[in-house]
């Protein structure tokens, strides 16, 4: 007896199947749904914000961990790299700002889908690979040409683009080239993408065979333009006022930009406004900076910043680059570029420190310093700035109010602004005691006895300079002020309870009157005895020798004792660790040069010394 069994039928497989599938969809549905119950308040398991790992995170420690991430990306510098140079940018330049709370929504929401079938494969997917969010950021898409063009200006050869010059009012066109270097699109591709990359790793950038953005048809087209804008002058009424552009005033504010692939004409308002002051004095009033005054009672004060008025510039610069012959235009209100929350917020309240040295009155040198003291007074170092003696005081020329004085190039001469080292050692004893770090200073070759032993400064404009760096938290106003027989440098900010001490081997002191200096070696000047005439015409340039009687004795240069010193800089300040410098310096040994006047032929040579002429006043500043 046998029994035959059917195989089961199609349908049925096919319907143990689906309860197989619709069992495991309705586990993973659940684990789906027990995964969002899970991380309920939480970022879901698996998300990663940019390069920071957020899984599971509770939402205020997320939003800490996107902060965090948020400082990085708008301070760290983006990088790139190219045919073996390293380019560096900050994304200062293009305005980047984090959107922490959006960027905390988004990762909230990663994972969240209200799509079941999305939902399903998210549980799976995260478990097997992250689910990565991008910070929300914005940034001036503009600015990022800024950069690439920077970029550009640093690596790329032969490559220039089209534009024009203005020779008065000559248009001369500068046709485009190409050369070698990086691909602007690319490269503003990739800069888009390091935005939100918080690694900030360097963005390799190809490098090659380029065009020129900008073509020799655009550059034609724009000269054309230049010189219908050039042929007429501007009519413009402001205020009751009406006052001409002449084509030479709008060619110096004329310029062209680059932007992508065009070329355009633009307005340098700057440069506009610089061209129309003589108009724009008698129209509206100036904008008035905030500055500081100090009180009887050495209080600083913060005198407020005014708003001014004055025609609408920028309305101008349309109808230039619309080639309109007559528009008017309203007064514009003109923001001070230092105002009074700028100068508040430098939080300069009280005297740092100050010095004085002295001078003798009436002497051609104290007219230079005391031009140098005009022109630096009142000046504004920012935290982190450096201060240059040189930018500040400028080129000593007589043009600028200097005059000729003696000064010493390793030879006594005369030179314009032969003086203005006292104003050097006496700032750079200001910045010594105020206990700012000086970036660079040097001593005098020869040694002059109204200046402290070592603890002095020269300058040299343009090639010898005093700078000094304010490396505290606040401002600082330097006040130069004098009178008929000294100068004074006073430093106004914060102390920051800093204390600077001199010290020496045996010696430690806080006040600047009193020395602590060490004298390692004393070298006495000679005396060099030189009958006229001198064998070498150099000894005797001015020809004094022709002056003396015989025997007579003439003091032709004044000797300066050697010296070789040290001394330190003490720092303390609470919080900080002790800062200890040590300054040395060698003075250079000169000779007392003597004039002994010629004898007549056959007469007996007496002992120089019989008549002596008065020793003439020795120069007064030394510059090597």
């Amino acid at each position: 007896m046998s029994a035959t069994i059917d195989p089961p039928r199609p349908a049925r497989r096919v319907r143990d199947v689906a309860l197989i599938a619709g069992a495991v969809i309705v586990v993973l549905l659940f684990l789906g749904v027990a995964e969002r119950i899970a991380y309920r308040g939480r970022v879901m398991s698996g998300v990663e914000i940019g390069s920071l790992n957020a899984s599971g995170q509770r939402e205020l420690m997320a939003f800490a961990s996107i902060s965090r991430l948020a400082r990085g990306l708008e301070t760290d510098p983006l990088r790139a790299i190219t045919a073996g140079h390293q380019l560096r940018a900050d994304p200062s330049v293009v305005h980047l700002r984090v959107d922490t709370r959006a960027t905390l929504r988004r990762a909230r929401k990663a994972g969240r889908s209200g799509n079941p079938v999305e939902q399903v494969l998210g549980t799976l997917l995260r478990r097997v690979r992250p689910d990565r969010v991008a910070p929300v950021v914005t940034f001036d898409e503009r600015e990022l040409d800024t950069i690439v063009d920077q970029w550009s200006a640093q690596v790329d050869r032969g490559v220039r683009e089209g534009g024009l010059r203005f020779a008065g009012t000559r248009v001369v066109e500068v046709f485009p080239s190409g050369g070698k270097g990086i691909d602007h699109n690319e490269a503003r591709a990739k800069l888009v993408t390091a935005l939100r990359r918080a690694d900030r790793a360097p963005v390799p950038l190809s490098y090659g065979p380029i065009a020129a953005r900008t073509t020799k048809a655009q550059v034609t087209a724009l000269a054309r333009e230049a010189r219908a804008i050039l042929g007429h002058n501007l009519q413009v009424t402001s205020n009751g006022h009406t006052f001409g552009v002449s084509p030479r005033q709008i060619a110096t504010a004329l310029t062209t930009r680059v932007d992508g692939a065009r070329l355009d004409l633009a307005i340098d308002p700057p440069r506009l406004e610089v061209a129309l002051r003589p108009q724009l004095a008698r129209i509206g009033a100036p904008a008035v900076d905030a500055h500081f005054e100090v009180t009887a009672e050495n209080h600083v004060v913060v005198v407020p910043s005014q708003d001014g008025e004055a025609p609408d510039l920028v309305a101008v610069g349309r109808a230039i680059l619309a080639n309109r012959t007559t528009i008017s235009v309203p007064l514009a209100q003109r923001h001070p570029i230092h105002d009074t929350k700028w100068a508040e917020g430098l939080g300069i309240t009280e005297q740092v420190s100050g010095f004085t040295t002295n001078y003798i009155p009436g002497q051609a040198r104290v007219t230079n310093i005391h031009r140098a003291a005009d022109i630096m007074n009142n000046a504004i170092v920012e935290p982190g700035q450096v201060f240059s003696l040189n930018d500040t005081v400028g080129a000593r020329t007589a043009e600028r109010g200097f005059v000729k004085a003696p000064v010493f190039y390793g030879e006594f001469t005369e030179d314009y602004g032969g003086g203005v080292s006292q104003i050097a050692t006496t700032t750079y004893n200001a910045a010594f005691w105020g206990g700012y770090e000086i970036v660079f200073h040097q001593p005098h070759t020869i040694y002059y006895s109204r200046y402290p032993l070592g603890r002095e400064a020269t300058v040299n404009y343009p090639v010898l300079d005093l700078k000094w760096k304010n490396n505290s938290k606040h401002g600082v106003l330097v006040r130069a002020t004098y009178g008929s027989s000294s100068i004074t440098i006073s430093l106004y900010g914060d102390r920051e309870g800093k204390v600077v001490k001199e010290e020496s081997r045996n010696c430690s002191t806080t006040s600047s009157t009193r020395r602590c200096v060490d004298v390692i070696k004393t070298t006495p000047f000679t005396v060099a005895v030189v009958p006229c005439p001198p064998k070498d015409p150099k000894v005797d340039p001015s020809n004094d020798c022709a002056h003396l009687k015989p025997d007579e004795v003439f003091d032709l240069k004044e000797g300066h004792t050697g010296y070789d010193v040290q001394l330190f800089r003490v720092i303390d300040q609470p919080g900080h660790k002790q800062i200890r410098e040590r300054l040395s310096w060698h003075y250079d040994m000169l000779p007392d040069v003597i004039l002994v006047g010629a004898n007549p032929k056959g007469a007996t040579t007496t002992k120089p010394g019989a008549t002596t002429t008065p020793r003439k006043p020795a120069p007064t500043t030394t510059i090597p």
